[in-house]
């Protein structure tokens, strides 16, 4: 067997920490389970993300960009991250186009994957917030496309089972649980790392969020970590999680509001800032080297929590605070509402001392043996390459990808069998819509062939369509030479339906006459 290609899917080059440090563990997990895998990624900056983690990657905006990677694929992958939580509502004028946004992206891709019959697997993503019908209705969509779904979290599971209607998923945790820490190639980092290792700061991880602005959000962080430096008698080393997505002369979002707190600050309290661009690896490097952490960005949190450093979580999101629950830290998360020095120094001294110190370490323990999971439930998924039966949602999507790049790409006409049989399980399957919409790509590139006039008669005719269109389908498949048998049948059922019956028994004992030794035609009799 040849080395499999993969294809992943996800919030990759963005400047995000979190998301490439999951990036950077499912590519370890593939090359851990399959050393000579072709790995190809989707990003916002594919040359960002080819540097950083060694493997190929394409643009994810347009579906030309990213389809003939895909389509070259044996395993699709998408996540992790918490790619199910979504504040918009999909658009038909943008799904699949370079203006859709992220998540009307991310869940169309098993879609697609589906209809060319790759096995898709849900690598350990996070959920809870998906705004508007349309959108949910997508989600779901996406979840069914799936051979398998891992999910991180509990409060996902819920989600996924209740709310999206799926019943097999698996909490396996974050894979950002496992990411090795950086011990070579600390050019551009070893200067803070050698501060770092010397001063064991506090490390702040901070973030803007809905409803606070910039300044408010400031003078309502500044006490709390000006408090906690004075607590430990360090100074505070402030990360970015937020890097390199803005023109050089800009502040990412969370540089600006690091900024913010550092103006607010009081003198005695020492401050220096890290917002460089570098692999997730030398960010977990230089938590190790801190006397605690306290961060509002949930992989701030489980990095802190793998390196089993004291942890102070403020949570903004109820991901935080699902997360750290499932390994047993929930005493470590102060609510963004509530968060005040006294609350906070009180967090951080317990957890500093020798029995908080211990929780910390089965903790990180903990998550790596639930995140360990991971990785053979993919070998499984992969060995298996399995795809779902199609879901009927997918009609609603089949239409789009017709209009887009489909439409004029070569893959189509590569992929007309596996069409065919998605047209042929939805009219037996009765799923018309779905039928309808697979046939007018067929018909579109192999116009010569009369079953697919035939399956589209049947179509029409199945939703009581009308039925001169039913006539002209069934001329136009004898014409093209398809079997006279099934075509008088069909005709024969339409003209009961619109009760010329004479004609119908006409047509039924010429259907008989030319079937001979051909199968027999199920309930045939029925009509009559």
């Amino acid at each position: 067997m040849s080395a499999p290609t993969f294809f992943i899917a996800g919030y990759w080059g963005f400047g995000n920490v979190g998301d490439e440090a999951v990036l950077a563990v499912t590519i370890s997990d593939i090359r851990s389970l399959f050393p000579d895998a072709r790995i190809i990624v989707t990003s916002e900056r594919p040359t960002v993300t080819e540097t950083m983690h060694g493997v190929e990657a394409v643009g994810w905006r347009a579906l030309n960009e990213f389809l003939p990677a895909l389509s070259e694929s044996d395993h699709v992958i998408v996540g992790g991250g918490g790619l199910w939580n979504s504040y918009f509502s999909p658009s038909l004028t943008t799904i699949l186009s370079d203006t859709s946004n992220y998540a009307e992206h991310i869940y169309t891709i098993p879609a697609i994957a589906r209809l060319l019959e790759k096995p898709v697997t849900i690598y350990c993503v996070g959920g809870g917030v998906i705004n508007g019908d349309a959108m949910r209705e997508l989600a779901a969509l996406g979840l069914a496309c799936a051979s398998r779904i891992l999910v991180r979290d509990r409060r996902t599971l819920e989600f996924f089972q209740n709310d999206l209607a799926v019943s097999q998923p698996l909490v396996v945790g974050d894979p950002a649980f496992r990411l090795q820490s950086a011990t070579t190639e600390l050019d551009g980092i070893a200067d803070v790392v050698s501060w770092a290792d010397r001063e064991q700061p506090l490390i702040a991880v901070v973030r803007p969020w809905m409803g606070y602005s910039i300044t408010h959000l400031a003078k309502h962080l500044e006490p709390v970590l000006a408090s906690a430096s004075r607590l430990l008698g360090k100074p505070v080393l402030f990360i970015s999680f937020d890097q390199a997505m803005h023109d050089a002369d800009e502040l990412s979002d969370d540089a600006q509001l690091i900024q913010a707190v550092c103006s607010h600050l009081p003198e005695d309290i020492r401050t220096r800032t890290f917002t460089e661009e570098v692999h997730p690896s030398s960010i977990l490097r230089l938590i190790e080297s801190a006397t605690a952490v306290i961060s509002m960005r949930l992989h701030g949190c489980i990095l802190a929590a793998s390196a089993a450093k004291p942890l102070l979580a403020l949570e903004c999101d109820a991901k935080v605070g699902a997360v750290l629950s499932d390994i047993g830290l929930e005493d470590h998360v102060v609510k963004l509402s509530a968060m005040n020095p006294t609350v906070c120094d009180a967090v951080l001294v317990r957890a500093m001392t020798t029995a908080g110190l211990a929780v910390s370490s089965s903790a990180a323990d903990y998550a790596k043996v639930l995140s360990s999971q991971a990785p053979p439930l993919l070998a499984k998924a992969v060995a298996e390459a399995t795809v779902p039966a199609v879901p009927s949602a997918l009609s609603n999507l089949v239409p789009r990808l017709v209009s887009r790049s489909l439409r004029t790409h070569s893959l189509v006409t590569q992929n007309l069998p596996l069409f065919a049989t998605v047209a042929r399980d939805a009219v037996n399957g009765g799923n018309v819509k779905l039928a309808r919409a697979m046939l007018a790509i067929l018909r579109m590139y192999d116009a010569e062939c009369g079953e697919w006039y035939y399956l589209e008669a049947v179509a029409n005719a199945s939703e009581g369509g009308p039925s001169d269109y039913t006539f002209t389908m069934l001329e136009k498949a004898r014409v093209l030479g398809f079997d006279e048998t099934w075509i008088r049948y069909v005709r024969a059922c339409t003209l009961v339906r619109i009760g010329r019956l004479e004609a119908a028994i006409a047509e039924r004992d010429a259907a008989r006459a030319a079937a001979g030794s051909h199968p027999a035609i199920p309930s045939f009799d029925a009509a009559f």
